[in-house]
């Protein structure tokens, strides 16, 4: 009989977690999954033919959560659908940082997704950052109730390493299957807005200004520039409109692509895979670009690409938001710099589904 497993994952059309959600899909294929979103999204996975949205908009879906609120339980028609499969999977990045404000009902939330007598898999997550032990202390609850935890970095994994099923290994992008194109004299340019992120809002025009530098650098050089929003709901087309706003030459302009992520996965890993340059504040762009045996300048913006870039030993150009950066010295030692070697680092992540592979 066909299993059923039950996907738990983040769906605002961000291509990082749509790329997960994408490679678990397809690594098995004889799997019946489930995702509980937006009726929209089926059309992201229309090549996944093994995943089924269910519409969180239909009406059973709304009388259900309407009576489970009553009883105090807001994802009751979730629940319902994950009580009819053989396995869940929560696999989702940056899920577990404390934000402002109380963060016990997310915790509740959380732990509303473990059902009992149904294995419960957390994979390719970081934790944190995080400022109160009662939230290290929950979470930790947490994941000593799932089947199994597979950390993405070694940080992580260290803060619960005394749990006997929490384990570690490189992120779920790493495991993926993507083209190894020949370059063309093309650079892609991941954004994010900094704006709506009260630890990095100040930097807005430093970094905002940075990208416009990049941009009439390699404009200047004939390249063509694609500026790449991977996440509209976070705001990456905001910064594109600021840069494109303030690049004064018409003739620079004409060469810049604004490339906006709408879940046409095929179409941002094409681009990628045809640039010489990719330029990643995004997360998986960095991890993209080096799938794709490109030249790859991370921007880090948050402690997870730090820790990911330590980890893997990466010894090319960086950069730090809130550091003064001179553009042509960053972009001088990024060409000099041979691409960097991920075969075994990619190798090593299929491990992320060590767990998960003797079951399904």
């Amino acid at each position: 009989m066909r299993k059923k497993v039950m996907i738990y994952a983040y769906t605002k059309y961000n291509l990082g977690d749509d790329l997960l959600i994408q490679i678990l899909c397809k690594r098995y294929p004889h799997v019946q999954f489930l995702l509980y979103t937006y009726p929209e999204y089926q059309s992201v996975f229309e090549n996944c033919k093994n995943l089924k949205v269910v519409s969180n908009r239909s009406i059973v879906s709304k009388v259900t959560n309407r009576v489970g609120r009553l009883l105090k339980n807001k994802n009751a028609y979730e629940n319902t659908i994950a009580k009819r499969c053989d396995a869940c999977v929560c696999i989702t990045g940056s899920l577990f940082i404390q934000g402002e404000g109380d963060w016990r009902p997310y915790l509740t939330y959380m732990e509303s997704r473990q059902i009992q007598r149904i294995p419960y898999y957390q994979i390719g997550s970081n934790f944190g950052p995080y400022r109160d032990d009662g939230f290290f202390e929950g979470f930790k609850g947490f994941f000593a109730n799932c089947e199994d935890v597979c950390f993405r970095e070694k940080y992580s994994y260290d803060l619960f390493a005394d749990l006997k099923n929490v384990r570690v290994a490189p992120d779920v992008v790493f495991s993926g299957k993507f083209p190894v194109r020949k370059s063309e004299k093309m650079v892609s340019i991941s954004v994010i807005n900094l704006s709506n992120r009260s630890e990095l809002a100040e930097y807005q025009i430093e970094y905002r200004d940075f990208i416009v530098d990049m941009c009439s650098h390699y404009c200047k050089k004939g390249y063509q520039v694609n500026l790449m929003s991977f996440c509209k709901g976070e705001g990456d087309e905001i910064m594109i409109g600021e840069v494109l706003n303030k690049l004064e030459s018409k003739e620079g302009r004409q060469k810049i692509n604004s490339v906006l992520y709408q879940g046409d996965i095929d179409k941002i890993v094409n681009l990628l895979s045809r640039s010489e340059v990719v330029v990643a504040t995004r997360f998986h762009a960095m991890i993209l670009g080096w799938c794709m045996k490109k030249k790859v300048l991370p921007i880090i913006y948050s402690p997870k690409m730090e820790h990911v870039i330590e980890e893997i030993n990466y010894c090319g150009p960086v950069v730090h938001i809130g550091n003064k950066e001179d553009v042509e010295k960053i972009l001088e030692g990024l060409e000099q710099h041979n691409v960097f070697d991920v075969s075994e680092i990619c190798a090593k992540a299929e491990k992320q589904f060590y767990r998960l592979d003797e079951v399904l």
